[in-house]
């Protein structure tokens, strides 16, 4: 069957449309669309001849990141998806998230998906009544883990700064055990801003980000939507404990995941396996084409 369609996916960097959009853009690939993969961002800088390549074009756009998202929203006249995976460490400010609405409601050719339950409902609250929905993360992928003992994060160097105050709260008591970090790669991130002993193992292979403990740990304190990493802890069928507040800003409880007490802020989940089933890569990337293809696909 011929190509019938484009669609250009935006992102700041090549390598997130490969690690974070792959199985969607895989999706639309078999539904007779045409995928082009574009980046915004070189350098830390924006590159002007990929932006007037998406700007001027006739192709919805499906965009992702709060840079390429902002980009993508300075071009109103096209259609397509905006995916708000989280506000980052811009979410506490008021004026930021006004301008992001306000763009979004600009943007009437795009629909808007949204993965933080609490951003989707302040966003559908006081800017948009249509063309949005909550998406709970990118999908997860089933992982190995469980090798060793202990407590695994995933987390960056920009992040783990931020969210270093809840997770001092939880592992600085007697007792806590052994706590390894993926994906910090200066050496000093851990040290510099956690209270308690861990071993950070920096960079690892997509696959093996769980294999270093049995209890996936998930912080609160960055503005991020639905961690990926967290979608993969639960497709994965590990042991979760979560912080209170992040428990309910991602909306786990609207797919059937309940929780227990299980420190002062913290909760362990409790789910099953319909709550992993929902969250797979495959499954997400189901939700949003049909949520695409509902306003654009006519």
């Amino acid at each position: 069957m011929s190509l019938r369609k484009k669609v250009v996916f935006l992102n700041d960097k090549p390598l997130y449309n490969e690690r974070y959009r792959s199985s969607l853009m895989e999706f639309f690939s078999k539904n007779c669309y045409e995928v082009k993969s574009l980046s915004l961002f070189s350098g830390g800088r924006v590159s002007f001849s990929a932006y007037v390549k998406f700007a001027i074009s006739r192709y919805p756009v499906i965009s992702s990141n709060i840079k390429s998202n902002i980009m993508a929203l300075t071009a109103p006249w096209l259609g397509g998806m905006v995916i708000l995976n989280g506000l980052g460490r811009y979410r506490p400010y008021r004026s930021f998230r006004w301008v992001i609405g306000v763009l979004l409601k600009l943007n009437v050719k795009k629909n808007v998906a949204i993965q933080s339950y609490a951003d989707y409902r302040y966003y559908r609250r006081f800017f948009l009544s249509k063309r949005i929905g909550w998406f709970p993360g990118s999908g997860g992928r089933e992982k190995p883990h469980g090798d060793r003992d202990g407590y695994i994060l995933v987390q960056r160097d920009d992040k783990i700064k931020l969210v270093a105050n809840d997770l001092n709260n939880l592992f600085d008591r007697e007792g806590c055990g052994s706590v390894s970090i993926v994906g910090c790669k200066r050496e000093d991130s851990v040290s510099q801003y956690c209270n308690f002993a861990a071993e950070s193992l920096g960079f690892l292979d997509s696959f093996e980000i769980l294999r270093y403990g049995k209890v996936f740990v998930q912080p609160s304190g960055y503005g991020e939507g639905f961690p990926h990493s967290l979608a993969d802890a639960i497709v994965s069928n590990m042991d979760i404990v979560i912080s209170k507040n992040e428990y309910i800003r991602s909306g786990l409880w609207r797919v059937g995941a309940d929780k227990v007490f299980y420190h002062e802020g913290w909760v362990k989940l409790v789910y099953g396996e319909s709550v992993g089933a929902i969250l797979t890569a495959h499954s997400m990337a189901v939700k949003y084409y049909s949520f695409f293809v509902s306003e654009f696909d006519k």
